[in-house]
C-alpha cells in the first residue's frame, strides 16, 4: 500500500504564490481512509523560524522544507506530503488541453492540441520551433525517435506519420488500421516502428519501404496502451529485435507481452478492468494501470501482482525515475513512487488543482509533466533523484554523508538507501560505505551493530555489516 494510497492530501496548486504576500492562506484537504476528510488552512503570515505555518486545525502540520518545497503532516496518524512546486511552466499552443508530451536529452519537447497539430518546443523557454499539421483529427500519441530529431506520431484518424524536425515536414504515412492508433514504438534505431490500434491489432512497419510486414497481434478487444522496450542481453546478436520487449494492454483487461523477434507470448496477465497505461522497471518488472490501480508484475509470475496500490484518481501516465516512478492521474496529482511501495511519504509535484494531468516525462534530473489546462509544467530535481527527495522527508539532514567510490550502477539507490540509514544513525553521525551493488551496502561504522536488520527492513535492501 502506497503512501497516498493511506492517506490523500490535496493542496492549492499555487501556495508558493501564496506564501509571497504574508496576508495570503492556503488551503489543504486531507482524506484519511475511513474517515471524514480534514478541510484546513495554512497561514503565510506568521512564518516560524523554524520555518513551520501556523494552521486553522491542530491536526494539520506545514512547513517550508526548501524555499519552494512543503511539507504537510497529518499529526494523528503521522503521515505526510512533500509537495514540489513547477520552477518554470509555459504554453506552446495556447489552447486549452495537451494529452501527449514527449522530451528528448538534446533540449527538445512536443506536445499537441485538439486540432491534431504537432508543436516542437525548446525545453529551456518554451519557444516553438516547428509547427506540424497533417493529421486530420486529434493526435493520440507522439515520440521522438531515438535520433531526437524524428517524430512518430499517431491519431484518431488511424493514421501514423514520422516528421522530420529539421526539414520541418513529413517524410512518411502508414495506413492500414482500421481504428484509431493508441501507441506508438520503435524497433532498433528507428528502421521499423510499431503501432497499436483499436481495432485490436498491432502492426509492425518497414520504415524504408513504408510497409506494413506483419500484424503481431489480434484480438477482438481495442488496444488501449503499447510499450516496446530494449534490453540488450535478450534475444539473438546482430538481429535488428534483439532484446525487444513488446507489451500491449486491451479494453477487456487483457494485458500481454511478446518476444519481437519470435513474435512468441512470453507473459499474460488479465485485469478486472480495462487496461490503462504501462512502463517498465526493467527486464522483468512491469506496472500496469487500471483505472484508479496499479500492479506491479513480475514477468516471471504474473498470476498475482507484486503489489498493487490505489489512488483518487485514474493514472493516466506511468514513467521510472530511480528507484521508483511517477504516476499522473485524472484529478491534477503526480505522485512519486518507490518501487518498495510505502517505503517513502507521499511525494507530489503540484500542477492544476483539479485538470487531469496526461503525461510525465524525465530527463536526467527534470521533469515535465502536460496537463488539460495546456500548460507544460518543468520540475527541477538539482541534486539528484534521492538526495533532494529524502532530504525532505527525513529531516534533520546528516551533517556529513562520506560515498566510497565502488561499482556505481544505480546512483538512485545508493543515495535513497544513504539518507534513510544517516536520518536513522542521527544527525550527529558520519556514515562511510561502499557500494558493492545496487541493493547491496557494506556499512564500516562499529556503532550500528545493533541496527543493522531494522535498516534492512526499512530500506527494503540487504545490509551486511563489515
Amino acid at each position: 500500500m502506497s503512501a497516498a494510497d493511506r492517506c490523500s492530501f490535496q493542496i492549492q496548486h499555487d501556495w508558493l504564490e501564496a506564501t509571497a504576500h504574508k496576508e495570503e492562506k492556503f488551503w489543504v484537504n486531507i482524506k484519511v481512509k475511513d474517515m471524514p476528510t480534514l478541510y484546513a488552512y495554512v497561514y503565510c503570515h506568521a512564518l516560524q523560524e523554524d520555518k513551520s505555518f501556523p494552521t486553522s486545525d491542530e491536526r494539520l502540520q506545514a512547513c517550508l522544507v526548501e524555499p519552494d518545497v512543503l511539507k504537510v503532516t497529518y499529526v494523528p496518524e503521522n503521515f505526510s506530503c512533500i509537495c514540489y512546486s513547477s520552477q518554470k511552466q509555459f504554453h506552446p499552443s495556447k489552447q486549452l488541453y495537451s494529452n501527449v508530451l514527449d522530451v528528448t536529452d538534446g533540449g527538445l519537447g512536443l506536445s499537441t492540441d485538439r486540432d491534431g497539430v504537432l508543436y516542437v518546443w525548446e525545453t529551456t523557454g518554451g519557444m516553438v520551433r516547428r509547427r506540424f499539421e497533417g493529421h486530420c483529427l486529434e493526435l493520440t500519441c507522439a515520440r521522438f525517435f531515438p535520433s531526437g530529431l524524428v517524430i512518430l506520431s499517431g491519431g484518431l484518424d488511424m493514421s501514423c506519420k514520422i516528421w522530420s524536425v529539421e526539414l520541418g515536414e513529413c517524410v512518411r504515412s502508414f495506413v492500414g488500421h482500421r481504428g484509431s492508433i493508441t501507441g506508438v514504438g520503435f524497433v532498433e534505431v528507428g528502421k521499423q516502428v510499431l503501432s497499436g490500434s483499436k481495432d485490436g491489432t498491432c502492426r509492425l512497419w518497414d520504415v524504408g519501404q513504408n510497409v506494413c510486414i506483419q500484424e503481431i497481434c489480434k484480438d477482438d478487444s481495442p488496444v488501449t496502451t503499447m510499450e516496446a522496450v530494449y534490453y540488450s542481453h535478450l534475444g539473438r546478436e546482430n538481429d535488428p529485435m534483439n532484446g525487444k520487449i513488446f507489451a500491449v494492454g486491451h479494453s477487456n483487461g487483457k494485458f500481454d507481452c511478446y518476444d519481437l523477434q519470435s513474435t512468441s507470448k512470453i507473459a499474460e496477465m488479465r485485469l478486472p478492468y480495462s487496461v490503462g497505461v504501462c512502463e517498465f522497471l526493467d527486464d522483468r518488472k512491469v506496472l500496469v494501470s487500471c483505472e484508479d490501480q496499479i500492479r506491479l508484475f513480475d514477468l516471471g509470475k504474473t498470476d498475482t501482482p507484486l503489489w498493487q496500490c490505489g489512488y483518487t484518481g485514474e493514472v493516466n501516465s506511468l514513467k521510472k525515475w530511480g528507484a521508483g516512478f511517477f504516476a499522473a492521474l485524472s484529478n491534477g496529482q503526480v505522485h512519486y513512487v518507490g518501487e518498495h511501495v510505502g517505503s517513502l511519504p507521499d511525494i507530489q509535484l503540484l500542477g492544476p488543482d483539479h485538470e487531469p494531468v496526461y503525461s510525465v516525462r524525465v530527463v536526467d534530473n527534470i521533469v515535465f509533466t502536460s496537463a488539460r489546462d495546456g500548460i507544460i509544467r518543468i520540475y527541477e530535481f538539482v541534486h539528484g533523484p534521492y538526495l533532494q527527495l529524502l532530504v525532505a522527508c527525513y529531516m534533520p539532514v546528516v551533517n556529513s554523508v562520506t560515498f566510497v567510490q565502488g561499482e556505481r550502477k544505480s546512483k538512485g539507490s545508493y543515495y535513497l538507501v544513504a539518507l534513510m540509514l544517516a536520518y536513522k544513525l542521527g544527525n550527529h553521525s558520519t556514515v562511510h560505505w561502499k557500494i558493492l551493488h545496487p541493493v547491496v551496502i557494506i556499512l564500516e561504522s562499529s556503532f550500528v551493530n545493533s541496527n543493522v536488520s531494522a535498516l534492512s527492513i526499512l530500506t527494503g535492501v540487504v545490509v551486511n555489516n563489515a
